[in-house]
């Protein structure tokens, strides 16, 4: 996994230091944002207080029905458990501090809103969230990469559409535009074809809807290609390349090369251009992008998980600082592999895959130089026109061996 971040920021440690600097502007205005002065003798009193403290209203999701915390922290009560039990053990983080940083992400919520919930100050909010966030991103290289990937998926070996033609196929890539929060002087390299601020995240998944590789961080103007040659074919690149003979899924703005598999150009290709009153695939060309596209649509049904469970990736995206905003989009992609893998049965999971789930080992990865030789690239251009023709001639009621 590689991220490209931003500069580093320090935190005010304790409650104490953030008043004493604000006294040095008045002593009323801190003690105004933090107390009610009310009773005899102006008796200070705590702004954030109330009859439950966050962790009591955390107790109260673990013992309550299970939907509460399916609600407010998008997983279920096992998962969460799970959750706390290694980032509190590995990390020495408080359960509270995760709590913050899920009811965060999952329900968009500013700190001033979170200070309200946990009844903390926001400076306390900002660096619990901000230490949950590192301790989950520790976990990415653990999560997020590539399982099995010896064998046929399940999904591809019972459809008639995409056996046998693409059973080397190890899943999909594509990139995302998920809006973030820039200064005014790199507005211009994050504003994305789209006219919106952005950063540019580029991943690759399997067919079981799980991050295999997340690349994020880049400036919402980069295009697409130019993200994939700097993430993939770099030299120092850490992209988990599928072993001899596999491949993933690639749209046409990627070329096709040993290990991406990319449609035809010049042809349709995007599902919804074989909808309506233009009619199915014409010829093996359309025939053959269909059925990539058809396939390839995991990548894009996976970003709708990740997005529905995590609205703060819709935007707009908290005025943190750019390696803050970067470690919030990948602690998204580590929490979508971890309920993956804790709650198969999740119900956005289960409206996006009515697959049965498959018990892969971890066989982990290791990134191979990928040839880009003149004859490397006419052998898998080569490799692409014979599934074309089977498939174009299978379609077509002519028995062609496998």
């Amino acid at each position: 996994m590689q991220n490209i971040v931003g500069e580093q920021h320090s935190d005010s440690s304790s409650d104490d230091e953030e008043l004493e600097f604000l006294a040095l502007f008045g002593v009323n205005a801190p003690l105004n944002a933090r107390y009610n002065v009310a009773g005899v003798g102006g008796e200070k009193r705590r702004f954030y207080d109330g009859a439950k403290s966050g962790q009591d209203w955390i107790d109260d999701l673990k013992a309550g029905h299970h939907d509460r915390m399916l609600n407010a922290m998008r997983m279920d009560i096992p998962s969460f458990l799970k959750l706390c039990e290694i980032l509190v053990n590995g990390n020495f983080i408080e359960q509270e501090a995760i709590g913050m940083a899920l009811h965060c992400v999952s329900h968009d919520k500013r700190h001033r809103n979170l200070a309200e919930r946990f009844l903390h100050s926001t400076e306390t909010i900002h660096r619990n969230i901000k230490e949950a966030l590192q301790a989950i991103v520790r976990l990415a290289p653990i999560l997020i990469r590539p399982r099995n990937e010896t064998g046929v998926h399940p999904k591809i070996y019972n459809s008639n559409a995409f056996y046998p033609w693409f059973k080397d196929c190890v899943g999909a890539i594509d990139g995302t535009l998920i809006p973030t929060s820039a200064p005014l002087t790199r507005q211009r390299a994050f504003r994305s074809r789209k006219g919106k601020i952005s950063q540019n995240v580029l991943a690759a998944c399997d067919h079981d809807m799980r991050f295999t590789y997340i690349y994020a961080g880049v400036e919402g103007s980069a295009h697409d290609a130019r993200v994939f040659q700097h993430a993939v074919l770099s030299p120092d690149s850490s992209f988990p390349m599928p072993p001899a003979s596999k491949y993933y899924l690639v749209d046409s703005a990627y070329k096709n090369m040993p290990g991406f598999l990319a449609p035809h150009k010049g042809h349709r290709y995007q599902r919804d251009q074989f909808g309506g009153g233009s009619g199915g695939p014409r010829g093996k060309y359309e025939l053959f992008n269909h059925r990539h596209s058809q396939l390839r649509n995991v990548i894009e049904r996976t970003f709708g998980v990740l997005k529905a469970r995590f609205p703060i990736l819709k935007g707009p995206m908290p005025n943190y600082l750019m390696n803050r905003q970067v470690e919030l989009v990948i602690a998204c992609y580590v929490l979508h592999n971890f309920i993956r893998d804790e709650h198969p049965d999740d119900e956005l999971f289960a409206r996006e895959s009515g697959e049965d789930e498959e018990d892969y080992a971890d066989l982990g990865a290791q990134h191979q130089q990928i040839d880009l030789s003149a004859a490397a690239q006419r052998n898998w251009n080569s490799f692409r026109m014979a599934i074309t023709d089977h498939m174009f001639d299978h379609q077509n009621g002519r028995y062609v061996p496998h």
